[in-house]
């Protein structure tokens, strides 16, 4: 295996590989522990148990002497592995958790857009309420006007003044004043337009 693939190999390291890592290691040291036994049987030949404590001295320094590098070299395989696996899992957790603080503060920046826009658009609503308001002020105030004139006209026409000048005199009144309401109320939008052009 190349320096190349090491690094390779590792990245594509996870927890499925790491158990079958630690299955070999140790199948790997239950056989060396089974060699080192039967080693020890066939060397010395003893299939029975001694009642000597020097003999199970000497088998204890053997056994603990040939096992315990090598059980302890498997050890550091298995912890290098994990710490690997470990690692990389940090690694995915910490790249998983930058993509979250960005998509966190991309949601925040729609938030605030969208906030934005709703609130022009009841800022809009609210200005074309008010049109609507004044518009519909004006349709009266010009209804009312149309009735005054049309009364005023037919007044005239019958020569209605005669009998009834104080009559006469509210509606030109009446007239006046809706017009008035009117001139003003149109100076008042055309002043507001031009404040706000």
């Amino acid at each position: 295996m190349s320096g190349q693939d090491l690094p390779t190999k590792l990245k594509t390291f996870d927890s499925s590989r790491l158990v079958v890592w630690l299955a070999w290691i140790l199948s790997i040291a239950g056989c060396i522990v089974l060699f080192v036994y039967l080693t020890y049987i066939r060397a010395f030949g003893k299939f029975g148990f001694s009642e000597s404590q020097d003999v199970w001295g000497q088998f204890g320094d053997f056994t603990g002497g040939t096992l315990s590098p090598i059980l302890s070299f498997l050890s550091l395989i298995a912890l290098v592995l994990t710490l690997t696996l470990q690692s990389r899992q940090l690694d995915i957790t910490q790249a998983t958790h930058e993509n979250s603080k960005a998509e966190l503060e991309a949601t925040r920046d729609e938030l605030r857009r969208s906030a934005d826009a709703q609130r022009q658009t009841a800022t809009a609503l609210e200005e074309q309420a008010k049109h609507a308001i004044i518009s519909a002020k004006l349709s009266a105030l010009r209804a009312a006007l149309d009735v005054t004139s049309e009364t005023l006209r037919q007044m005239q026409s019958v020569g209605g003044y005669s009998g009834s000048p104080n009559i006469h005199q509210s509606l030109i009144a009446r007239k006046e004043t809706l017009a008035g309401e009117i001139l003003k109320i149109t100076d008042n939008l055309c002043g507001n337009r031009t404040e706000t052009q």
